[in-house]
């Protein structure tokens, strides 16, 4: 293998080993981006706290008007009052539970008194834009821009950017994973988060002993707030407020590291990723990305295992362009195949892992790619057809140049050797006209693929039946009817023929006739009252889907005493 620039710009990194390249013709089309129908948008439903919610929930009695209000990408349940922020972007390392994401979308409370429209407002808060983060340490927080409107207040407006509003614990264990994102459900701190009495709460205008029991939502959060707006986010004393004040839970969601195939051509595959991280465990240095058979991540414990890959790049995070960049974690890489190494008829995946010793799963990702490279084609087999009469069968014959199995459908499978012939049995009973059987040959050899189907046909003409024949079994007299057996005898080992049969009795000018249908080829008839004398038999056949009709032949005479 021969070194490669991995990085943007013109450093080389020593060391980093990539499959070689090839000027094949990779056996695909080139493609359009390939995108995961479950790709769901990461969310925070996040309700603030019962008190947030309940304090801006219209009052008949008194607040008719006040609101509670989601916009700008975020929705609110009337119901629960959760709101839901969307449009999530960034990253969530499972290896170690890092996690950045940040929302979009905003919650306003405006509490509005008065029971005449408009009302008129008091206050209102807003709060938008929330990230989500964790570090390594399991360390989390809830930040967000927060607005207020006071318009009674001496300064009746403020707003402050990324303002931590809540902290949490979370570890990598407390994730869960469902397709396309990772979700945490974690209620935040909040007895112990700002001491009663401390310098701290002194500094935000908080009575002494408060909050009780040292109940709040994170300083920060109380200080980007109106002074007037902060007892509903500790515990002032209230009764009937209190134990509505807690930080409710929160639900997040992280997207996974996730791979799309943009295009293919030729020998070289363009991919892009996004929600990768750059470090998990010391050491780390980014991700590897290569091209092997799909179904398993090949062994990637060392660098050197990239040579189990048909094409590699690697997108490592060093300064000062690191390739894996922004808040999603995005990164691009183009893929030249090594067609050599490619195994024809073999389906092929984009996989990534962490550089440089795959310290963790938390980058694996498979995506499919297919067949890179078709297997040639077996040569095709030939055909013998067959043209035969009904009742004497014969074979039909398929020869192939290569070893295998030849299967005709609806007569069988057969093995052949090279350059041999697979002869199948036609029966003598095979109906009437032509048909085709489809032909099909599997090789023995692996490594090529199996020829387009083909078919054999087989004739079959309808065949002549013998001369029919009457045996009386009862001779009929001038008073008396008669009883005689007719019939018509088919091909051996075919079907006895069926269908109408015609005897014809004659006397000089005059005739009689009988008409019957064969059963197994013969019928028990009756013959009619004839007059003394000698009488002519005849007998027609007028065939069926297997046999050729006949014309009246002699078949003997008959006397009639009496």
């Amino acid at each position: 293998m021969s070194p490669q620039t991995l990085v943007r710009g013109r450093r080389l990194l020593a060391g980093t080993t990539a499959a070689a390249l090839s000027a094949g013709v990779l056996a695909l089309t080139p493609t359009t981006a390939q995108a995961a129908d479950d790709v769901v948008a990461p969310t925070l439903q996040w309700k603030i706290s019962d008190q947030f919610a309940a304090h801006f929930t219209p009052n008949p009695a008194f607040s008719p008007f006040t609101t509670l209000e989601a916009a700008d990408g975020a929705t609110i349940d009337p119901t629960t009052k959760v709101t839901t922020f969307g449009g999530g972007v960034g990253t969530f390392d499972s290896g170690n539970g890092a996690t950045s994401v940040a929302y979009e979308g905003s919650i306003t409370g405006s509490f509005i008194t008065g029971t005449t429209a408009p009302g008129t407002l008091q206050y209102s808060l807003t709060i938008a834009d929330p990230t989500v983060t964790v570090n390594a340490a399991g360390e989390g927080k809830i930040t967000a821009d927060v607005a207020w409107n006071v318009p009674t207040a001496t300064t009746t407006t403020g707003s402050t950017d990324d303002v931590t509003v809540v902290e949490f614990d979370a570890t990598a264990s407390d994730w869960s994973t469902d397709g396309s994102v990772a979700s945490l459900t974690e209620t935040p701190d909040f007895l112990g988060v700002l001491q009663p009495g401390s310098a701290e709460a002194l500094d935000l205008g908080l009575p002494a002993g408060r909050p009780t029991d040292g109940g709040s939502f994170h300083p920060d959060f109380l200080r980007a707030l109106d002074s007037g707006l902060r007892a509903h986010f500790f515990l002032s004393g209230s009764a009937s407020g209190d134990p509505r004040k807690p930080a409710s839970p929160f639900t997040a969601t992280a997207p996974r590291p996730r791979v799309t195939v943009d295009s293919r051509a030729g020998a070289t595959v363009k991919v892009s990723g996004t929600g990768f991280t750059c470090l998990t465990n010391t050491g780390d240095a980014g991700i590897y990305v290569g091209v092997a058979p799909s179904g398993e991540l090949p062994d990637v414990s060392s660098p050197t295992g990239t040579a189990n890959f048909v094409g590699v790049a690697a997108k490592f995070c060093f300064p000062p362009t690191p390739s894996i960049s922004g808040p999603a974690g995005t990164w691009d890489a183009t893929l030249n195949l090594d067609l050599d190494q490619v195994t024809p008829g073999t389906s092929y995946s984009v996989y990534t892992w962490r550089a440089h010793t795959h310290s963790t799963t938390s980058q694996d990702t498979e995506t499919p790619l297919g067949v890179l490279k078709e297997k040639a084609v077996a040569p095709a087999v030939t055909v013998k057809s067959l043209s035969t009469k009904y009742g004497k069968g014969g074979t039909v014959g398929v020869t192939s140049p290569t070893a295998g199995s030849v299967t005709v459908a609806g007569l069988g499978t057969k093995t052949v050797a090279a350059r041999g012939t697979a002869s199948f049995a036609i029966s003598k009973r095979h109906a009437v006209g032509t048909k085709s059987y489809r032909v099909t040959f599997a090789p023995s050899d692996t490594a090529v693929t199996a020829p387009a189907a083909t078919a054999v046909t087989v004739k079959v003409a309808k065949t002549a039946a013998s001369k029919g024949r009457v045996k009386v079994t009862r001779k009929p007299t001038s008073k008396k009817k008669g009883l005689a057996v007719v019939s018509v005898k088919g091909a051996s080992g075919a079907a006895a023929p069926t269908g109408k049969v015609k005897i014809k009795l004659t006397q000089g000018k005059r005739s009689k006739y009988v008409t019957a249908n064969l059963s197994a080829g013969k019928r028990t008839v009756k013959l009619p009252k004839l007059a003394k004398g000698t009488w002519v038999v005849r007998v027609a056949y007028y065939g069926n889907a297997n046999y050729t009709k006949r014309g009246y032949v002699k078949a003997g005479s008959l006397k009639v005493a009496k």
